[in-house]
Parts: C-alpha cells; sequence; structure tokens
C-alpha cells in the first residue's frame, strides 16, 4: 500500500483468504444444521478454483452459475472470481431458452449448476440443449465457446473445448447450434 493510498486494493475472490487469516476458527456460515468456518471457506475455495483451472477456466472466461442458495453457490462464486474469470449468476426461476439466451449472450465459456433442487432437474433442462444418442457433444450457442458435456454424466461442470466461434457478441441472437461428435 502507498501513502497516496488510504485503503488496501483487493479483489473480490481474495476476500475468502483474508477472512481465513483474520478470522481462521470462526463461524462465517450455517447451512442445513451443518456450520463452516472461515478457514473451511477459503480452503473450499481454492479447490474449486484449482478444478476450474484444471477444466481450462481462465482470466478472463465467463462463467455461467445457475445455482440455488448454497455453500457451493459462495465457494464457487468467490473461486470464479479468484482465478480473474467474469461471474454471471443465473437466476434459479429462469427455464431453459431463458438460460440458453444468457449464457450465449454472456460469452460463458463453461456453466457451473446444481444437477437438480427439489423437483427441478437443472441437468434435464440443460439437455434439452444438447441431444443425447450416446456420444459426447458440443455445444456451439451465439458467441459461446464449445462446452463438453458426455450423455448421461453427473458432472456439475461440462469441460470447455479449446475451439471458439467466431461470431460477434453484437450480433443478432440465433438459436443454438447442436453437433455431435
Amino acid at each position: 500500500m502507498s501513502s497516496s493510498d488510504w485503503f488496501s486494493k483487493q479483489t473480490l475472490g481474495s476476500l475468502p483468504a483474508r477472512a481465513a487469516r483474520r478470522w481462521g476458527g470462526r463461524e462465517a456460515f450455517c447451512f442445513r444444521g451443518r456450520r463452516w468456518t472461515f478457514a473451511e471457506v477459503a480452503a473450499g475455495v481454492d479447490r474449486v478454483a484449482r478444478g476450474l483451472m484444471a477444466l481450462g477456466v481462465k482470466p478472463g472466461d465467463t462463467v455461467g452459475l445457475w445455482m440455488m442458495n448454497r455453500p457451493e453457490w459462495i465457494e464457487t462464486a468467490f473461486a470464479v472470481l479468484k482465478i480473474g474469470a467474469v461471474l454471471v449468476p443465473i437466476n434459479t426461476r429462469l427455464r431453459t431458452e431463458d438460460v440458453a439466451y444468457i449464457v450465449g449472450q454472456s460469452d460463458a465459456s463453461t456453466l457451473i449448476l446444481a444437477e437438480r433442487s427439489g423437483p427441478i432437474d437443472y441437468l434435464a433442462m440443460v439437455r434439452e440443449l444438447v441431444p443425447t444418442n450416446g456420444g459426447s457433444f458440443v455445444l456451439d450457442s451465439w458467441n459461446m465457446p464449445a462446452s463438453r458435456m458426455k450423455p448421461g454424466s453427473t458432472t456439475d461442470t461440462p469441460t470447455p473445448s479449446p475451439r471458439r466461434s467466431s461470431r460477434s457478441p453484437w450480433a443478432k441472437p440465433r438459436r443454438p447450434n447442436f453437433v455431435a461428435e
């Protein structure tokens, strides 16, 4: 911190680690009877950040997060910000076509979701956009880099593919293209 700064500069993604250093073993939050300390939250953020980087998410990438309020949302949101990616939180009341539009318009390379919440099957809704016939599929949507998702997989995060669309993000949206590989 220079003498002209009146506060230390930090990113939102660094807040869990800072809170863990300051309050470590103190309770950060409670959800459905389980309690997390600030140190546990920071460790979870680091774990998710490493997982996202292993999937190929890098600084500047856009990551959609379609999940109800739960501890994994907090860890994932801070992990996305920690690695320098752009977070696009998606309202869980939206449905298939709306989410496809948001993911496409945001130029998201990755969509993270909980498989289901109560009676709502979010994974099935995403599968409506990705045809299933036993192979792996590439979802090319608007200006969205392709994402791979194996049918029948219960993974929450499709693996990003290195192939990118050349379509302008300002172009009029079109329906997603689905290509089976």
